[in-house]
């Protein structure tokens, strides 16, 4: 059935057939973004040094911390993707206009990790601003030089962190997912407000949201180059979820926290 937009000639209809070939249908859940409390502002000019905290120096922490160092000047340390056993030895660290000054975690082994593969960059944090604990969040905030932290512990401590972490003035990239359920949710929300007050900045790590080609493509789609859009679907191939066994020392908490 043909519909007012419909592409007829061979031509433009091979067009297409490539544009769909090559492209992915992002626009699901895309307008949930618009409500989110999504800053862009900060104190920060934009050539003054950034200095990085990490809350949470597990995969995805020590993953993120990476990202923020490459950033720049596009550079993914290491170049495979962001999974820190990858990292060579010998790997130089190109931006000099950012630094990693301290790191939190409740568990002393990714602390070390994490440290250690940044080692491997020619970025050493210092013994004295490597704090473990459930409070050692609160050690790393109270750093005056720290304007940037990473939040990746484990998702139900997010909005905690975030609320301190923005009372403290800094600014802020959490991982997904913000928050594990209705307080949680809110008090991100409040987060969100109160930064916007500071002119603090707070990213989420819904990467897919801003990538340029997904952006693209949902332009492309909004202009009508496919036609009328009657059906979309949303999925993501992945490997199977990884666990970690339980050690005979670990407690619930423990447990339930690697994971």
């Amino acid at each position: 059935m043909n519909h007012p937009n419909s592409q007829t000639n061979d031509s433009q209809s091979l067009s297409r057939r490539s544009f769909l070939k090559n492209s992915s249908l992002a626009a699901a859940g895309a307008a949930a973004v618009s409500n989110f409390p999504f800053v862009v502002t900060s104190h920060a000019a934009p050539d003054d040094p950034i200095r990085i905290g990490v809350i949470g120096c597990g995969g995805r922490g020590s993953g993120a911390v990476l990202d923020a160092l490459g950033a720049e000047t596009k550079v993914v340390y290491p170049k495979s993707g962001y999974h820190t056993e990858d990292i060579k030895e010998g790997t130089k660290l190109v931006n000099k206009n950012i630094s990693v000054i301290a790191l939190a975690d409740a568990f002393q082994d990714r602390i070390e990790s994490c440290r250690g593969n940044l080692s491997k960059l020619g970025v050493n944090v210092p013994t004295e601003n490597c704090f473990t604990g459930f409070d050692a969040y609160k050690k790393l905030l109270a750093i005056p030089e720290i304007n940037y932290v990473i939040l990746a512990t484990s998702p139900h401590f997010r909005p905690a962190h975030l609320k301190a972490a923005i009372e403290a003035g800094k600014n802020a990239f959490i991982e997904k997912p913000c928050a594990v359920d209705g307080p949680g949710v809110r008090t991100i929300m409040e987060a969100g407000k109160l930064a916007k007050e500071k002119n603090l900045g707070i990213v989420s790590g819904t990467q897919r949201r801003h990538l340029k080609s997904y952006n693209e493509c949902i332009k492309r789609i909004q202009d009508g180059e496919i036609g009328e859009l009657v059906y979309g679907s949303c999925y993501w191939n992945g490997g199977v979820v990884w666990t970690i066994d339980r050690k005979p020392e670990m407690t619930d908490m423990e447990w339930q926290m690697r994971n």
